[in-house]
């Protein structure tokens, strides 16, 4: 595995492991996969052949101790530098008019758009972020939330799934992303009768949806990086470090990005009031990204109302 590129051409992927290793194994001009996922994809092998052992279908569990090269629990990923987000955010994705068709990805720009800019701002993962339907996103009074929760719906088609007790919360919008027309996106779709907010992400075999965004979106990082620890995930770790740098207490930001608290006093009641939380969120700013060309281009899409861009919560 760790002889295989990061990323391959969907001609290629359909291909035997063989016939792959035979085409990429000798090329020394690619990125190979990073050793955080031979660790996970080794993970998944260690762990069927420990279950075939302990169940004694096999003589022994071959992989058992094997180390990846290059791997530690430590530093797995790295949050993005100032510098890093100031350069991915000003690539064509976002600063061209958002009209513009920039991929023959099944992904399509406007759900990569989102996607990226959701992270940003609440520090969600992928999947969290890829499964929200439009009924998640609601309203507070003046505040407008994604409820990010874990249940199967049939009559619309919907499982849901969360990483943890603790990530099923409630994300208040950022005003920044109520300005570049958030909310009139997901009202055109729920005036079109969409149920998904990201209705071209399809579960994969193993009921991942976002797979293919994934890729997509790791192959834009890497324009603006070389670093492989730094990925889409690490938008999570970004995250955090923005909200410590705007002196959010932990508290909130634990809530905010589905941490569980540190201790045990901090797992009683429900957390925070959505207000609250929507008012400390509303601290950051990021001024790092040249938001200017970024709303500019968000301008070119029609029917944007500016009811839903000027509601800003009250910071304390």
């Amino acid at each position: 595995v760790a002889a295989m590129p990061k990323s391959m051409p969907r001609a290629h992927r359909n291909l035997a492991f063989v016939d792959q290793y035979a085409i990429y194994a000798s090329r020394g001009d690619l990125k190979r996969v990073a050793p955080p996922s031979v660790k996970k994809y080794l993970g998944a092998i260690q762990a069927l052949l420990g279950f075939a052992f302990q169940e004694q279908f096999i003589p022994a569990n071959v992989a058992a101790g094997i180390k990846v090269e290059g791997y530690t629990k430590s530093g797995k990923w790295h949050p993005f530098s100032n510098d890093e987000l100031a350069r991915l955010f000003a690539l064509p994705l976002f600063t061209q008019p958002w009209t513009t068709v920039h991929s023959k990805s099944s992904v399509t720009d406007t759900t990569l758009r989102w996607l990226f800019l959701l992270a940003l701002f609440s520090g969600g993962r992928i999947e969290e972020l890829g499964q929200i339907l439009v009924a998640d996103i609601k309203r507070e009074g003046r505040v407008w939330y994604i409820d990010i929760d874990e249940y199967i719906d049939a009559d619309v088609n919907a499982d849901k799934r969360v990483k943890t007790e603790a990530s099923i919360r409630v994300v208040p919008i950022h005003p920044r992303l109520l300005s570049l027309g958030f909310i009139d996106h997901v009202e055109r779709l729920k005036a079109a009768g969409q149920i998904k907010l990201f209705a071209d992400l399809t579960p994969d075999m193993l009921d991942v949806q976002t797979k293919e965004a994934s890729r997509r979106a790791n192959r834009l990082i890497d324009k603006v990086t070389r670093d492989p620890r730094v990925v889409f995930h690490s938008f999570r770790h970004t995250f955090k470090d923005l909200c410590r740098d705007a002196d959010i207490p932990i508290d909130v930001h634990d809530q905010l990005s589905g941490h569980a608290p540190a201790n045990a006093g901090g797992r009683y009641g429900f957390g925070r009031a959505v207000t609250r939380l929507a008012a400390h969120l509303a601290r950051l700013k990021l001024e790092m990204i040249d938001w200017t060309a970024v709303e500019r281009a968000a301008a070119s899409i029609a029917g944007q109302t500016p009811s839903h861009r000027s509601v800003e919560p009250k910071g304390d």
